[in-house]
């Protein structure tokens, strides 16, 4: 998964399995804190997120804490036109990974 984010930390665009998405807006995003009994844990920053269609991102180019964001797919069809489906996501950063936590319809 790649991730674009703004000088605060938020994210703007990300790529996840093989699609662009373009957050829109940023619903609301909480930190969780690691398991302090865990040696190696490290703390997870989560956003959920409005995002729209990444007519960028499907034409090839990359896009991109842990947070939900409402995100439409970034495939192309073949005349070019884009599907209007849109989604909320759940994205999050533990340790500089960021991975989808968990995707809402």
């Amino acid at each position: 998964m790649w991730v674009q984010s703004d000088s605060q930390g938020s994210p703007t665009r990300f790529r996840w399995r093989g699609r662009g998405y373009t957050v829109v807006a940023v619903l609301f995003s909480w930190l969780e804190s690691a398991a302090w009994w865990r040696l190696a844990s490290h703390d997870t920053h989560v956003w959920r997120v409005e995002a729209s269609i990444d007519r960028i991102a499907s034409r090839g180019s990359a896009a991109g804490g842990s947070g939900s964001v409402d995100a439409a797919n970034g495939n192309g069809l073949a005349d070019g036109a884009l599907p209007s489906a849109t989604g909320v996501y759940d994205i999050a950063r533990t340790n500089e990974q960021w991975f989808v936590r968990r995707v809402m319809d």
